[in-house]
């Protein structure tokens, strides 16, 4: 069965549309990004950076949809590589725009190019053809960017989530359109203390606290600095102990069908965390289940099996979800 993770996760859900949802460190850049958008093209190369959660992507996003009126005029790099620079984005650079004002490259994870990548981009791409292409480039390690290779954006746009009152009125908007039972000083004292973790990983758990606690945010059950690889073990190991107090002929609905089941609010919930989070160290969730999964050998036998696959997966949340399922199975035939 389809999950429909947009309808489910929090961060997708009320990801932002518009400029006016964004957080911003100042109105300096919201007015920047503002102008580019209602004037339908930028003046220069943009780089955004900052840590994982805190809105680089979504940023992006609405810049392209706001400029890019032809598909042909948007090039997203995928490898990363010199073979990828020179047999695709050279060619594309040349080329004048099909209907946009201009055309965009849009890099995600920039920091991830090679020297020799970078020092390419450098030298023959990103500044030959501004009459008719900009970049926008994300990356979260700014520092793994070569100096050289920054003086050719005009704009370096940070992301450090400092804006603690902006980021507080966000969660507050999307609190109230939940529903959400929430003291609002607390909230501002619950941004305050994890506004460094991201947008992100605090609607995550404000989310995790509103399913647990009948949608009243019970702030003092939210652990301070939590990741989302605690919270996603967290999500796990509760499935698994709630599979033992359901009636045994609702189990085997619990691994056939999970979204159509008892403990469909929780696998949901995990889902939506392992699919819209792209930077989850599935190693450090094993880890966490190993450790915590206790001393039933047979599951415990199940996520040792998986945690050595992971490795070498190009996609881990699908193997965490495929362990879990076997868990289930496993859970739900011997405590029957």
């Amino acid at each position: 069965m389809a999950i429909d993770v947009a309808n489910k996760s929090w961060f997708m859900r009320h990801s932002p549309q518009i400029v006016e949802d964004l957080v911003f460190d100042n109105d300096e850049h919201k007015t920047l990004i503002t102008n580019w958008v209602k004037n339908e093209q930028m003046d220069g190369n943009v780089m955004f950076y900052g840590p994982a959660g805190l809105g680089k992507t979504v940023s992006s996003e609405i810049l392209i949809r706001a400029i890019i009126k032809a598909q042909n005029d948007l090039y997203r790099m995928k490898t990363r590589s010199v073979k990828e620079i020179d047999d695709s984005i050279v060619p594309f650079v040349k080329k004048r725009p099909v209907r946009s004002k201009h055309k965009i490259v849009y890099i995600e994870e920039s920091d991830k190019i090679s020297s020799a990548g970078q020092n390419q981009l450098k030298d023959g791409v990103l500044e030959k053809h501004q009459q008719s292409v900009f970049f926008i480039c994300c990356t979260n390690y700014i520092k793994n960017i070569e100096p050289a290779l920054l003086t050719r954006f005009t704009y370096k746009i940070p992301f450090s989530g400092t804006n603690q009152e902006g980021i507080v009125a966000r969660l507050s908007a999307i609190l109230t359109t939940e529903e959400a039972q929430f003291d609002p000083e607390q909230l501002k004292t619950f941004v305050k203390d994890h506004h460094k973790i991201g947008i992100r990983e605090m609607i995550n758990q404000l989310q995790i606290s509103y399913m647990a606690n009948n949608k009243v945010i019970d702030f003092t059950n939210i652990q301070q600095g939590a990741g989302i690889e605690e919270n996603i073990s967290m999500l796990f190991l509760n499935i698994l102990n709630s599979i033992q107090s359901i009636p045994q002929k609702n189990k085997k609905d619990c691994y056939l069908a999970p979204t159509n089941s008892p403990i469909q609010e929780h696998y949901t919930q995990l889902a939506a965390l392992c699919h819209n989070n792209y930077d989850v160290n599935y190693n450090v969730v094993f880890d966490r289940l190993i450790d915590s999964v206790g001393t039933y050998f047979p599951v415990l036998q199940i996520i040792v099996k998986y945690s050595e696959e992971t490795k070498y997966k190009k996609h881990p949340h699908f193997q965490l979800l495929g362990c879990l399922g076997e868990c289930i199975k496993c859970l739900s035939e011997i405590t029957g």
